[in-house]
């Protein structure tokens, strides 16, 4: 057990952007009234008085945090996991060198065999900032929108926008292939998307956050099976799964001229998104383990 400490500061330690999940947390840990320091270069915890924090947690993202001293550190230590299989050995490395002591996974549950301590569950969430929208669907300007990466490695992915492309193009006016945008560009887009289609390839077919911008911005989401995503959301009550390409273009066609059972589905996501699932509730998921085990 770790030693009860009377602040409620904590330590983020993650090279911060704009969007990065790290960032959201960060924000929602502050809106529940949490002091937060973050290191986004370096940290030499010899310099740092360790009394005035509960808790250390690196949010996993590209670049490294300089980190020196870490055997210093008595306090809980928090790695968040945020990739799958593609970045599994850089994880096991980073924490074994950063001496962690929990595991949070955003995804990819069946690796936590792999790291020798105690893994939690702890997927991504919403930003309500930029993804909260209950437009009717009605009134939304696109039939079918997408916003992620095409080419090498999501061949898959392409076939189907092609094929939502030569199916509906014609007859419905569709937004398939943006790329790179920022979270309220994101959100401005699929704000006005009746449904939000999203697919991760087979060699990548973990839990996204692209489920949780379409479900938020009040769209359909319409997506393949990925794993984990079901630990969070309940298909055909929250969202809409399909199994192959051909399956996906008839649910495409039956929800664009069914919108009130859509919107229904749509309306439920939210609405469970809404109350279980934004970055205020990792906040307390994470302040609820950490006053556990003090």
């Amino acid at each position: 057990m770790f030693e009860k400490l009377p602040s409620k500061k904590l330590l983020l330690c993650y090279v911060k952007t704009a969007i990065t999940a790290g960032r959201y947390l960060e924000d929602a840990l502050r809106s529940l009234g949490i002091e937060v320091d973050v290191y986004t270069k370096e940290i030499d915890f010899a310099k740092i008085d360790l009394a005035l924090y509960q808790a250390v947690i690196f949010p996993e993202t590209t670049a490294v945090v300089d980190v020196k001293n870490i055997e210093l550190v008595r306090i809980p230590k928090y790695f968040w996991l945020l990739h799958g299989t593609n970045r599994l050995q850089r994880a096991l490395k980073l924490c074994e060198e950063f001496k962690i002591d929990y595991l949070l996974m955003a995804q990819s549950m069946e690796l936590a065999q792999q790291f020798p301590i105690p893994s939690i569950f702890f997927p991504f969430a919403a930003d309500t900032n930029f993804f909260s929208c209950s437009k009717p669907l009605a009134l939304r300007d696109y039939a079918v929108g997408f916003i992620g990466t095409h080419g090498w490695g999501y061949e898959s992915r392409d076939h189907d926008l092609a094929a939502i492309t030569a199916r509906f193009g014609d007859a419905h006016p569709l937004s398939l292939y943006s790329s790179h945008l920022t979270g309220p560009r994101i959100a401005e887009l699929y704000n006005e998307c009746k449904i939000v289609y999203n697919q991760s390839p087979a060699h990548f077919a973990h839990f996204n956050m692209r489920l949780l911008e379409g479900m938020g911005c009040g769209a359909l989401v319409l997506s393949n099976n990925n794993a984990d995503q079901n630990l969070v959301f309940t298909p055909d009550e929250h969202y809409v799964l399909f199994n192959d390409q051909a399956d996906m273009l008839e649910k495409v066609d039956y929800y664009l001229t069914h919108l009130d059972e859509a919107q229904k589905i749509a309306s439920q996501g939210l609405e469970h998104l809404l109350a279980h699932h934004t970055y205020r509730h990792r906040a307390e998921q994470l302040l609820a383990h950490i006053q556990s085990i003090s």
